[in-house]
């Protein structure tokens, strides 16, 4: 274990009440590769979000008629809005009819999406901003510098986690916050914002 990681290896030898090795057992040569431009995720942006996913949270009382349009830009993109909900049952929206979400945002965390939208609609955002796993959800997306969008009056969610505007935050209710969020998303990362996320 030595060979690997010298302070874990010290930190076993403690709990087996057994002395902590001072060094490895096996020279090991320091091995540099050169940089290669194949590996680069900058190099292999593509053109176009094609087979991207984004996540949209939804919750109870949630304004579907933001929902809509969003979806339909996706697709125009080849891409796919997912809607998540608080649980895989249906939710209302807020004009009382059922909206069906595909998966619970604990089903389906954020790590497999590309980008995170977070709907209107009063009370859904007041459930979701009093929601752990939803904040957790959105809190994760943008620590792992994915874009992040949100309905004009969905601003707050962000606000409350505390996170900082930049490049990949769009917030609008319209095309062109669309447009904005898929030339985020085809950028792949918030490479900008990695300062940002590690505070």
């Amino acid at each position: 274990l030595a060979n690997i990681d010298l302070k874990l290896a010290a930190r076993v030898a403690q709990n087996l009440g057994l002395p902590a090795p001072k060094t490895g057992t096996v020279d090991v040569k320091p091995q540099s590769l050169k940089a290669s431009p194949a590996l680069s995720q900058m190099n292999l942006l593509g053109e176009g979000i094609k087979g991207r996913k984004v996540a949209i949270l939804v919750a109870d009382g949630v304004d579907a008629t933001l929902v809509d349009p969003l979806v339909k830009a996706l697709q125009a993109e080849s891409a796919q809005g997912v809607l998540l909900g608080p649980t895989s049952a249906p939710v209302k929206t807020a004009a009382g009819k059922t909206l069906a979400v595909d998966a619970s945002m604990e089903g389906m965390p954020s790590v497999v999406f590309d980008a995170v939208w977070i709907a209107g609609g009063k009370a859904s955002l007041q459930a979701l901003s009093g929601d752990g796993v939803a904040l957790h959800f959105v809190l994760e997306a943008y620590k792992h510098l994915k874009p992040l969008g949100t309905d004009s009056d969905a601003k707050a969610v962000l606000d409350k986690l505390g996170l900082k505007a930049d490049e990949g935050m769009v917030v609008g209710s319209d095309q062109k916050a669309y447009k904005a969020l898929i030339a985020a998303i085809a950028k792949h990362r918030v490479w900008s914002r990695e300062a940002a996320a590690k505070a």
